[in-house]
């Protein structure tokens, strides 16, 4: 689920799995899981790998930042990805698309 996955090689990824996240890296996979359909906040949670209250703390700053926004059905929360929330996340795939055209050629030599 973790954004780097696809961009890294094997051996970066295992590095990074034991390093602390950046809060940019954070919300990506927040963003990356409500996009995949974690709507629910324990279900964000759980696929963003975070506390509730590290979590919420996230949540807030993505809708004051106008990236999620909530939707209240039958006295339930879900949280959804706002036009410039997907805007946000198409932008970042197509950067990652170009690192990955870049750094191809550099692996082979």
């Amino acid at each position: 689920m973790n954004w780097y996955k696809g961009v890294l090689s094997t051996d970066e990824s295992a590095f990074l799995a034991g390093v602390r996240r950046s809060r940019m890296e954070v919300k990506l996979d927040i963003l990356f899981a409500i996009k995949e359909g974690a709507g629910r906040p324990t279900h964000i949670m759980y696929r963003s790998n975070l506390s509730w209250s590290v979590m919420q703390g996230f949540i807030r700053s993505l809708e004051g930042q106008g990236l999620v926004r909530i939707e209240e059905q039958e006295r339930k929360k879900r949280y959804v990805l706002t036009e410039k929330g997907e805007r946000v996340l198409k932008t970042y795939e197509s950067v990652r698309t170009q690192l990955n055209l870049v750094a191809a050629p550099l692996a082979t030599a």
